[in-house]
């Protein structure tokens, strides 16, 4: 199997040679990893070169480092965020700084990929820049800057946090309801969730709290009304959660 995906990464079909690059990752085949540089430098197809770019990232190693950092250039963004992710998967501390300048690539999905891998690697060089990605206009980087800084086990602030509940996008709004609860009681988690039961998805703090949901959520937890109002207006001020009473 090896022999004949080795033989496939010079077929002249593209399509061919993305699926060869694919599954010699795949099945670890180290005797891959030339030719895989090779295709990473010089294929005229981009998917070929991600491809590449991504099996290298499976199988590892440090002798693809070097070209894989001057691959987070190139100008393809499919070649960009495979190589953003194999980087991750390495996890060889040269690529930080490469990493870094790549949270501020102009696609979404690059800066995405640069966050977590960078929460991978764990380099305490990370932190400041994941915490700026907080700021980031996307809530797929921002979800991702965040798990990342938790894997760097680097506290954000709740002030942080707390700014993001009024952003402009729903789901920066909720993510921070998300991270915010997590160190309230089961019970006021579960007040947070659209479904009561403490897990995604979470309310949106913009939308208001009606005394239906009031009703729902007593009942569902089997409590009194009266409490679930008391446990939302404790909420108020934490969560810029509005209430309709």
């Amino acid at each position: 199997m090896g022999d004949l995906l080795l033989e496939a990464l010079a077929d002249k079909d593209g399509v061919v040679r993305e699926a060869a690059a694919d599954s010699l990752g795949l099945i670890g085949e180290v005797r891959a990893v030339d030719l895989l540089i090779t295709a990473l430098k010089t294929d005229k197809v981009a998917a070929v070169r991600g491809a590449a770019a991504g099996a290298l990232g499976e199988l590892g190693g440090t002798r693809a480092v070097d070209h894989l950092i001057a691959a987070l250039e190139s100008k393809e963004m499919r070649v960009r965020v495979a190589t953003a992710r194999a980087l991750g998967r390495i996890g060889d501390a040269r690529t930080v700084l490469p990493m870094i300048r790549a949270l501020t690539d102009k696609e979404v999905l690059v800066r995405q990929a640069a966050s977590v891998s960078l929460g991978e690697i764990r380099d305490a060089r990370a932190e400041e820049p994941l915490l700026r990605a907080l700021d980031d206009s996307s809530e797929l980087v921002v979800t991702s800057a965040l798990d990342a800084l938790a894997k760097l086990s680097t506290p954000v602030g709740p002030g942080r946090l707390r700014g993001l509940l009024t952003d402009p996008s729903p789901g920066k709004r909720t993510l921070a309801i998300r991270h915010l609860a997590m160190v309230r009681d089961p019970i006021e988690q579960k007040l947070l969730t659209r479904d009561v039961d403490g897990v995604w998805p979470w309310i949106d703090p913009a939308e208001v709290i009606s005394l239906q949901r009031v009703a729902q959520c007593a009942q569902k937890l089997n409590l009194a009304e009266e409490d679930v109002r008391a446990r939302y207006q404790s909420l108020v001020r934490d969560f810029h959660l509005r209430l309709a009473w």
